[in-house]
């Protein structure tokens, strides 16, 4: 039986060496099709090797992404920022949004306040929401 209770996911990890583009938009394209089944939604920050993501969805599909990703070898140094109930979904309602462009990421850490050298480990669960949460709002690379 599913659970029915939402759940968000807020994670930074590392990106494989050897990773390229192609393989990355095939990661997304794979992780969008998992969501929409799931009914999983949320985005992906990807900046200077770094991932930045929030998730929000069911709490047994949210559990079991979790567990796939610790398992994934295209993410290294997984960090788990927060996994818990919430009283209702506060992402955009979209798949996976994937902002990658470095200077669109950096126009985003700005708005944040946010300074290069950027640290992931500098923000709470709240603070790296919003800014997943803008990064998908500003569709600098939406795949929907």
């Amino acid at each position: 039986m599913t659970s029915t209770v939402p759940t968000r996911l807020v994670y930074h990890s590392r990106i494989a060496e050897g990773v390229d583009a192609a393989e990355l938009a095939a990661i997304v394209e794979a992780s969008r099709n998992r969501n929409r089944t799931a009914g999983i939604t949320g985005g992906l920050v990807l900046y200077r090797g770094v991932f930045m993501q929030a998730l929000e969805g069911d709490s047994v599909a949210i559990g079991d992404l979790f567990l796939r990703l610790l398992d994934d070898p295209r993410h290294e140094a997984v960090t788990l920022v927060q996994l818990a109930p919430v009283a209702e979904r506060t992402l955009p309602e979209v798949w996976l949004s994937l902002l990658d462009d470095e200077d669109a990421v950096e126009e985003l850490l700005a708005r944040h306040d946010l300074r290069p050298p950027f640290d992931p480990r500098a923000l709470d669960a709240d603070a790296m929401t919003r800014l997943v949460s803008d990064a998908c709002l500003a569709r600098a690379y939406l795949l929907d």
